[in-house]
């Protein structure tokens, strides 16, 4: 064996033993609840959508085996049904990228697996970093209001958290202070009288942290109620993490279960809201990047510990049936032996409470309305659809893990605009003294673009294939414009204004070859329809069908990057009979 291979083996056995019982982008998780990622193949291995693997473990694996050959071997694992198809796309797509350029793929992981470790150091960045003499404790105390606001924001919002100090950094540094705080309580006499009281409050006030707001356990901002028994439950994901090590400060601090309350978003509706079963505190050991136990106290609530609903209506439903609701949570802290001690109360964000899945959207809009017009609270007519643009961007990118693509932003914002010009023409004269205006105006329009992202989110190979996404049916006329009369398709969301009340979106194929004409089907079919695609890509190599997408056109037989011989199904394909659609097979019949 040569001394190059021997190296490379002894490099791959030091990696092991420094991080086989380390999980770091798990823990990572557990912390910050979201991982934020550029690329999207990256994407899927941190969502584990396609690997059930956390991505440190994926990593290890491919330090020993590398990429290619781990997509090869988890690909084999599949079953060859249905449900399995979606994931092999992704696979093959990989699986060719890695064969392409292992190199670059290799670099995109290996700076993700440094950002993580990174975000799971407990290092106290430089002053050159940070350009101030940190740690001054109301620095620290900054920091930790700005992640509390940050996580606010990253249930609905992609956000990215530079030149912050991660939550083990500020763990330890509020804990040392706790115990600075205590040194000073126990030799200085005067202590409390000269502002030790004031400060220990303090430390309280910033202790806790809500780091993942409440959702459900299919929607990031609503969840349902169901009847079991005699009892309506809901099932909510929701967890705070406490910065004070307790297990270095306990004997010194005593500390109570976190009381729950549930509310709704008017709480002039029943002030004294739906108190629920106290919530006891956990313990959770993380081995951080360098290699030191850290042990963070923690209560959350998720799908094994639902919410009881106490109280109802005139109808024996429960009383917040259909509305925005809000967590209430309290505990206390003492200082054991003095006359020191604090109530604590954190509130959640507001999210959907309602009795069907099919509801979500609806309140999914309202809360992210409702999270804009927190942080707008004077709108400029003149400039607040580039304001709700901004976060439309952000919350797409936010649930399908890719940017939202130019022509989608482009068509959003002329929706948009028209739902406004409607506006003004109902409203009062601009020349009024006051007209009065609420974001809710686009909840119709934004309730059905979120079913939609939300379809990207839940099929993401759609991000990876050549698929138009969210657009205008005016873009089908782009088909003709090519002098070369070949044959050119597009695939795209039907357009959401057109939409029924369905729960998922339609899909349209539409094709020209000398005239224009289209293909619709549902989402049951559409896995079998693009593997037909994939099949005939596969088989003909000069197939002369371009793919138009994002202003540009692409060869079909580029669909072979997705293929492989497991794909081959036939099936029909749902049509419309008002518009005359045809079946796909019929448009491609010819060009193959």
């Amino acid at each position: 064996m040569s001394t190059k291979r021997q190296a490379t083996k002894r490099h791959r056995s030091e990696i092991n033993k420094v991080t086989n019982s380390i999980d770091l982008s798990s823990d990572l998780e557990f912390l910050t609840e979201y991982i934020n990622v550029h690329e999207n193949p990256l994407s899927l291995l941190v969502s584990s959508r396609i690997i059930n693997s956390s991505f440190s473990n994926l990593y290890q694996r491919s330090c020993e085996i590398g990429w290619k050959e781990l997509f090869i071997e988890e690909r084999s694992k599949l079953k060859l049904d249905e449900k399995s198809k979606p994931k092999r796309f992704m696979f093959n797509r990989l699986i060719y990228a890695c064969s392409k350029n292992t190199d670059n793929f290799e670099q995109q992981a290996q700076i993700l697996n440094e950002e993580i470790k990174r975000q799971m150091s407990n290092k106290i960045l430089s002053e050159q970093d940070y350009d101030i003499n940190f740690p001054i404790i109301d620095y620290v105390y900054a920091e930790v209001e700005t992640w509390r606001q940050m996580q606010r924001e990253r249930r609905l919002f992609y956000k990215k958290y530079n030149a912050l100090h991660s939550l083990l950094t500020l763990q330890r540094l509020m804990t040392d202070h706790f115990l600075n705080l205590l040194h000073s309580l126990t030799y200085e006499p005067n202590f409390l009288q000269s502002g030790g009281r004031d400060a220990f409050l303090e430390l309280f006030h910033y202790s806790l942290i809500i780091v993942a707001q409440p959702s459900g356990t299919d929607c990031i901002a609503a969840t349902k109620y169901e009847k079991f028994g005699k009892d309506f439950l809901a099932k909510i994901k929701t967890r705070i993490i406490c910065l004070l090590d307790l297990n270095k400060i306990g004997k010194y601090l005593e500390y109570s279960n976190i009381d729950v309350i549930l509310y709704a978003k008017n709480r002039n509706r029943d002030p004294d809201g739906d108190v629920q079963s106290s919530l006891q505190w956990k313990i959770r050991t993380i081995i951080n990047s360098e290699q030191e136990e850290q042990t963070f106290f923690y209560v959350e609530l998720n799908e094994n510990s639902p919410i009881k609903l106490t109280k109802m209506n005139s109808n024996q439903k429960p009383l917040y049936n259909n509305g925005l609701c809000q967590l209430e949570f309290r505990t206390k802290f003492k200082i054991i032996g003095y006359d020191i001690e604090e109530i604590l109360t954190l509130n959640s964000q507001l999210f959907g409470l309602c009795s069907h899945a099919k509801y979500y959207p609806t309140f999914l809009a309202k809360v992210f309305i409702d999270e804009i017009d927190q942080r707008h609270k004077n709108i400029i007519l003149e400039t607040h659809i580039n304001i709700l643009i901004g976060y439309i961007c952000k919350f797409h990118k936010r649930i399908s893990g890719v940017e939202i693509k130019p022509h989608t932003q482009q068509f959003i914002e002329e929706e948009l605009q028209e739902v406004f010009n409607l506006f003004l023409k109902s409203a009062s004269p601009m020349d009024a003294p006051v007209m009065i205006f609420s974001f809710e105006i686009y909840q119709n329009i934004l309730k059905k673009l979120f079913t939609q992202i939300k379809f990207l989110s839940n099929h993401p190979f759609l991000s990876m294939i050549l698929f138009h996404g969210i657009c205008s049916d005016k873009i089908d006329k782009k088909l003709n414009n090519d002098t070369q009369q070949i044959p050119q398709m597009i695939m795209r969301f039907e357009q959401f204004k057109n939409e029924g009340k369905t729960e998922h979106p339609n899909i349209i194929f539409a094709f020209y070859h000398g005239t224009l004409r289209k293909s619709r089907t549902t989402h049951e079919y559409f896995i079998d329809d693009i593997s037909r695609c994939l099949c005939k890509a596969a088989n003909n190599d000069r197939n002369q069908l371009q793919v138009f997408n994002d202003d540009k056109t692409i060869p079909f037989n580029y669909f072979r990057w997705y293929h492989d011989n497991d794909l081959n199904r036939d099936n029909l394909i749902q049509t419309d009979d008002e518009i005359i659609y045809y079946p796909l097979p019929t448009l491609l019949q010819g060009t193959m």
